[in-house]
């Protein structure tokens, strides 16, 4: 695959060169430092991350590419999913996140019970709160 310099790779993609240098910083997208230091891009990793690539603007006045002669094999057609395929995995993911939910809200209400049910057992454990008992007192006491 052709590696690109920043400003060949913003040709092929409609985005500023901002946008570009974030998203490498925040690892968006792989980029490769050159034998001077400056950082390369892979066509193929513009494709995966921006989507079609528009080849026509890298082209040269002399009717020559850049100086990475890229080919249509280099930029292939981005693989489209069927509509209906996403929703039958949408919907599947729905469904298990769905049982997963109620196990866990199934947990949570045994958990509580189980609470409820040492808290009891504490109380039960407890001696016996200490009352006014009337004591006698010692008849030849004297006080």
């Amino acid at each position: 695959m052709s590696k690109l310099s920043v400003t060949e790779a913003l040709k092929l993609v409609d985005i500023s060169k901002t946008t570009l240098y974030s998203d490498m910083d925040k690892g968006v997208i792989s980029f490769q430092l050159d034998a001077k230091g400056r950082k390369c891009i892979d066509v193929a990793e513009l494709q995966r991350v921006y989507g079609t690539l528009n080849i026509s603007k890298l082209e040269n006045p002399n009717g020559q590419n850049g100086k990475h002669n890229l080919t249509t094999s280099d930029i292939s057609e981005p693989v489209q999913t069927d509509d209906s395929e996403m929703v039958t995995l949408l919907k599947s993911h729905i469904e298990r996140l769905e049982t997963e939910l109620s196990i866990a809200h199934e947990r949570e209400q045994h958990l509580l019970d189980m609470l409820k049910e040492q808290q009891k057992t504490q109380q039960l454990m407890l001696p016996a709160p200490k009352g006014n008992k009337r004591t006698w007192k010692h008849p030849f006491r004297l006080t």
